[in-house]
């Protein structure tokens, strides 16, 4: 959470603003089903927060049901997402889709790749490409 913060103070106060890898905001690579890679934080954040390190580091935070979907051999049949279903690791990610004032949509990325309302408030990865 420092390492962010700092970040985010020197791109404020930059005259030039340089992109940076995934990696140096302190995030990994995820390839989606669909054979995307996505950005994953390292760190649970809440969904302003989340959408806020995707635009850090230049890039966009996933949406729903756009980046659900998925074609092709690896794509696993009749889950709700299936892009984000099955993966070796398991997280809950936040979507940049918000319901009402104070939810939005997260996905969890094993098994049937479920989707649900969360809180804005709760702690989740952030995912973007």
């Amino acid at each position: 959470m420092k390492k962010m913060f700092l970040i985010c103070v020197t791109l404020m106060f930059s005259s030039s603003v340089m992109a940076i890898t995934c990696e140096e905001a302190n995030g990994f690579i995820m390839k989606g089903n669909n054979g995307v890679e996505y950005c994953v934080s390292n760190n649970y954040m809440n969904w302003w927060t989340a959408i806020g390190w995707c635009q850090i580091i230049g890039k966009t935070m996933i949406q729903y049901p756009k980046d659900c979907s998925c074609a092709g051999e690896g794509c696993p049949k009749g889950v709700p997402c299936p892009n984000f279903a099955g993966m070796d690791k398991t997280l809950r990610i936040w979507t940049s889709t918000a319901i009402k004032e104070t939810e939005a949509i997260d996905i969890e990325t094993s098994g049937a790749g479920v989707i649900r309302m969360w809180p804005r408030t709760g702690q989740h990865n952030a995912v973007c490409y």
